[in-house]
């Protein structure tokens, strides 16, 4: 089995789980949390924004900082704040409250997922990246599924905001299996000052001169523009509907 031949892929696994596993657990609980609160529909629907915007602003800038720093840091910071956004919904006040800490899960999240599944890809050989990225996304969708039933146990016997300190909690134990037992997969970077040739050979193409262009930054990103465009945009098409439905 995968997990055997590569021992850390299940911290990252169980990171991803608990991180969705939050996600799964707040959206059913969320909007009765809010209406508690006296919120309006349109708060219902920041409720929803928040989370996507926040994530849309740090998804890119954390992808940037695990390829200049490394993978690991981000990821523990990242589990870290889900922990503690997730505690802090225990004690919120009001709906705006609500929006906000689902703003700070959003930019948590941005962070940990896109770098943990760079992390699983550096971690194994090409011929088990299927494979090893099939696992991952089990995992997520593990605890989409697990999530509104797990929350809406909790809250049955003990209170709606018992489901968040458990998820806290979760976060925080993850956050303490990665930073203990998954090493960093980074290469070090090369400087730009170096004297290699060969290392300033990317930069220096002149197929490349100014990235101001849409399709010379598709160029430097990956040789494959076309699909790498397509994949985007039906992204964009799954994410957008998706916004669409939760907050109804």
């Amino acid at each position: 089995m995968i997990l055997f031949r590569y021992s850390q892929l299940f911290p990252l696994c169980f990171a991803v789980f608990v991180s969705m596993l939050g996600f799964g657990l707040v959206m059913p609980l969320l909007p009765i949390y809010a209406r508690d609160f006296g919120a309006t529909g349109t708060q219902l629907g920041f409720l929803t924004a928040s989370f996507a915007i926040a994530r849309l602003a740090t998804t890119f800038p954390g992808g940037w900082l695990a390829d200049r720093s490394g993978r690991k840091k981000p990821i523990i910071l990242g589990l870290l704040g889900y922990s503690i956004v997730m505690a802090l919904y225990g004690f919120s006040q009001d709906a705006n409250q609500l929006i906000l800490l689902r703003g700070f899960q959003g930019m948590a999240s941005g962070v940990v997922w896109p770098v943990i599944s760079t992390m699983v890809v550096d971690m194994v050989k090409p011929a088990d990246r299927g494979k090893a990225m099939g696992l991952y996304e089990m995992m997520h969708f593990l605890g989409m599924v697990i999530g509104p039933g797990l929350g809406g146990v909790l809250a049955g016997v003990f209170t709606i905001a018992a489901p968040f300190f458990v998820c806290g909690i979760l976060a925080f134990l993850s956050s303490i299996l990665v930073a203990f037992t998954v090493r960093e997969t980074a290469k070090t970077k090369i400087c730009v000052g170096s004297s290699s040739n060969e290392n300033l050979s990317f930069e220096t193409n002149s197929e490349i001169p100014v990235r101001n262009n849409f399709v010379k930054v598709i160029k430097e990103l990956t040789p494959y523009g076309g699909i790498f465009v397509g994949l985007c945009i039906a992204r964009f098409i799954l994410a957008f509907s998706n916004s669409l439905m939760q907050p109804v």
